[in-house]
């Protein structure tokens, strides 16, 4: 596969902007887990709070922003990302359709329990599902003249070619990258916001909706009350 050549100078004359409300999937354990520990709502909220004393202090450019929003810039996880590499600052992934974001948080899901000698399937795990608007300029991965190399930006494996694009993208100050999904058998498009400028508002709208993921060797399901979306693991290997 041929090597990515764009400068941030390209990057940069190439930028459109962009405009549009995204939907994001996050896991909702977290409440549940440190309820189980207390013996009331005031006892939670309390060690919630100490909790987050223990946490690495909030950047000067994340202030006042919703957490759900900050989280991704807040800390650097130790696993990679299409657009993150271990060493890079972090990424808030979102999609233009909640299938599509449904579709990319079931297979990191998934992928998880494939490279988990020791689990043989995964509990069903509760997720919020919210929508937020952005507004920003983006190097967009599915339109000329970067859809030129399409091969590099869907590769299903390698990421060191869009993380280094993703570092081309901070050098020419270009907000966000929006790009195909591959794990989302409609190809549907993402977003990957590298700075929270691009962020619309500082907080997502205030409907969450509550969802369950199972995964299974063959399938990954999502429920809700209302209605349901499944995925055939075969697409993602």
């Amino acid at each position: 596969m041929s090597s990515i050549t764009w400068t941030p100078v390209e990057v940069r004359s190439s930028a459109l902007f962009y405009h549009a409300t995204v939907w994001s999937f996050v896991e909702s354990q977290y409440r549940l887990a440190t309820i189980n520990l207390v013996d009331s709502l005031s006892e939670q909220a309390l060690l919630e709070a100490l909790l987050e004393g223990s946490q690495p202090s909030l950047p000067d450019s994340l202030e006042g922003l919703h957490p759900r929003l900050a989280t991704p810039f807040r800390y650097r996880p130790r696993s990679p990302s299409r657009f993150r590499s271990p060493h890079q600052p972090g990424v808030f992934y979102a999609a233009e359709t909640q299938k599509s974001a449904a579709a990319e948080m079931a297979y990191h899901r998934w992928r998880f329990l494939n490279d988990s000698l020791d689990l043989a399937h995964l509990d069903p795990t509760n997720f919020s599902a919210f929508s937020l608007p952005l507004e920003t300029l983006a190097a967009d991965l599915t339109k000329d003249p970067l859809v030129r190399d399409s091969l590099i930006w869907t590769n299903k494996d390698d990421y060191s070619q869009t993380q280094e694009f993703a570092d081309i993208t901070r050098m020419a100050a270009i907000p966000a990258i929006v790009y195909e999904s591959v794990r989302d058998p409609e190809r549907g498009r993402c977003i990957a916001v590298l700075d929270p400028v691009a962020f619309a508002k500082s907080e997502p709208e205030p409907k969450l909706e509550n969802w369950i993921l199972t995964i299974t060797p063959t399938r990954a399901i999502w429920v809700n009350l209302d209605s349901s979306i499944e995925f055939p693991t075969g697409v993602w290997q």
